[in-house]
């Protein structure tokens, strides 16, 4: 994801402790690994340079956010492998020559470029402090550019030219597309006419076929339905449209995220089966893990792409898509010890914390790029508005304002901000009160003591800041049911604030003994010192208790199983 322009940190919470784990893991990591990656030729399902140009992604991140002068040290080692080795073509797909538009060789270089470019802009601003490392820098962006150069000569003018079928791809047609996001993050870097007439014969090239990315009007009408590589083309499109200055680009990529929404995020906070958008996606379904669903590329992406247009347009709903996400697909897919994420996650059976061996490490780097990020993340600057994205314990520091927030969200929705704007500098607060809030109150106490009280309902609530203020965000946490029906059986989901809750069989009770009834919302009460979990309820009648999804089944998760849709 592009870096995003705030200063600021997480300093507490879930959130925070999963950054570190993963920040910890990454120094374990041994770039030469990485490096190795486009040494020799390889079969049609090769992978490794995209997990390489990831990796790169993570060293520009992680100097950018930690200023840690070794991450950058280690892109190097892999900026030199990949010089060493790259085609003279320019191609960095790594596949056996004859191959390299098979299976991953297009993708491949694609995410090679990406890694390249973000790690030469990393260098390049870093100033002097960065000095050792601008041969690096520029050997990067040159290997970017041949790269760029190698995919449209590929495929620019297409089959009229002489050229491949930029659609004659995996996937549904989608593989071979996905480069529209390096290209955009390379033609902002270079300006390079070439670049810029590809990407506009690319989006002629779709226009009234059965990808028209930009036109469309259902998303299941358009050939490929995959999920993280559609959500890459639209990143690369949205990217696109905000640098042009291309309206019809950037309400595609509104339209997309807004069908995925409706009718795809399940409550879990992802969505697809065997990494395909599906009919009817996000109803009341089992899906066991061995069918594959919920795959983690697709939460990752799902969230980069709301980042993107909340950062663009703030909207409530994207912060509220992003929560229910976070705090539960991705806190559920993460390893306890932070090596690893979850390729698929099922909604029943037992929770799975790692990518099974032998399968590809996409989902791994991916979760890693996203919990980089999130600092970066946690507050969203439009002028004279500041928004909380998503609630959590973090710090925003700028020359005008330093804003300090507390809470243990998403166990309460207690949050405290302390407002410290420099002198006669006046802004606005946009809190974020969540579509499943009934309302919201909010404390305001100003620097000479005045205080006021405001209530507010589902949206977002603005707050002036002028001069030291605190104010004090309440949100009731109230237990949700829902009720639906599946293959014949009444089945129940229960949410409670952002999270949603499942049966769990560490409690002692068998998945098929778990009962829910309409009308238990108000017997449950909620229990925050169960370890291993972020939440649990228990009902008081008898003790039955759920505990939130992320923990669930994860005592033991050899043994224990878990259910989202609990039997009626």
């Amino acid at each position: 994801m592009e870096r995003l322009k705030t200063h600021s940190k997480l300093t507490k919470g879930v959130l925070k402790e999963s950054y570190e784990k993963l920040l910890k893991n990454f120094y374990n990591i041994d770039p030469k690994v990485h490096a190795k990656a486009y040494e020799g030729a390889h079969p049609f399902d090769w992978a490794e340079p995209e997990f390489a140009g990831k990796y790169l992604d993570l060293c520009a991140t992680y100097y950018e956010q930690e200023g840690d002068l070794q991450a950058l040290e280690n892109g190097a080692v892999v900026v030199e492998g990949i010089a060493a080795n790259q085609w003279t073509n320019g191609y960095l797909g790594a596949l056996s020559p004859g191959q390299e538009y098979e299976m991953f060789g297009v993708w491949n270089t694609a995410f090679t470029i990406f890694g390249l470019l973000s790690y030469e802009k990393a260098v390049t601003e870093g100033g002097e402090k960065t000095s050792l490392f601008q041969k690096s820098a520029k050997d990067a962006l040159e290997c970017a550019k041949r790269a760029g150069a190698w995919i449209i000569e590929s495929f620019m003018g297409g089959v009229e030219a002489g050229k491949r079928d930029i659609l004659d791809a995996i996937n549904g047609g989608s593989q071979h597309i996905t480069p529209i996001l390096s290209l955009v993050r390379l033609y902002k870097r270079e300006e390079d006419p070439k670049v810029k007439e590809f990407l506009l014969w690319l989006l002629k090239r779709l226009e009234g076929s059965d990808m028209d990315v930009v036109h469309f009007q259902d998303l299941m009408q358009l050939r490929s339905r995959k999920g993280i590589e559609m959500i890459t083309v639209y990143l690369g499109l949205l990217e696109w449209g905000i640098s042009q200055g291309d309206e019809y680009a950037i309400e595609a990529a509104k339209r997309y995220w807004k069908q995925i929404w409706e009718t795809q995020i399940r409550n879990t906070g992802c969505g697809t089966v065997n990494e395909w958008w599906t009919e009817g996606g996000n109803g009341a379904m089992i899906l066991p893990t061995e069918i594959k669903p919920n795959e983690n590329c697709v939460a990752v992406g799902w969230a980069e792409l709301t980042l993107a247009l909340l950062f663009l347009d703030p909207k409530p709903e994207y912060g509220d898509a992003l929560e229910r996400t976070l705090f539960n697909h991705l806190l559920g897919s993460l390893s306890p010890d932070g090596t690893d994420f979850a390729y698929y996650q099922g909604n029943v059976g037992q929770k799975v914390y790692t990518t099974r061996e032998g399968l590809y490490q996409c989902c791994r780097y991916r979760g890693y790029v996203l919990f980089a990020n999130l600092p970066q993340a946690a507050f969203c600057r439009k002028e004279d508005k500041i928004t909380p994205v998503f609630y959590t314990s973090a710090e925003y520091i700028s020359e005008e304002v330093t804003i300090r927030e507390t809470t243990d969200w998403p166990r309460s929705g207690e949050v405290c901000f302390e407002c410290i704007p420099a002198k006669e500098q006046v802004f606005t607060l946009m809190l974020r009160i969540p579509g499943w809030a009934e309302q919201a109150c909010i404390k305001v106490v100003s620097e000479d003591g005045l205080e006021h009280t405001i209530t507010a309902k589902a949206g977002f609530c603005p707050v002036e800041i002028k001069g030291y203020t605190t104010v004090q965000l309440s949100v009731p946490f109230k237990v949700r049911m829902k009720f639906d029906r599946i293959e014949g059986e009444d089945y129940g989901e229960i949410c409670y604030g952002p999270l949603l809750l499942a049966a769990d069989t560490r409690f002692g009770t068998p998945l098929e003994d778990i009962r829910v009834r309409a009308g238990d919302e108000g017997l449950f009460r909620p229990v925050y010192n169960i370890p291993g979990t972020l939440l649990c309820l228990t009902r008081e009648s008898d003790g039955m208790t759920v505990a939130d999804y992320a923990s669930a089944g994860g005592e033991n998760p050899e043994k224990d199983e878990f259910a989202v849709w609990i039997r009626a």
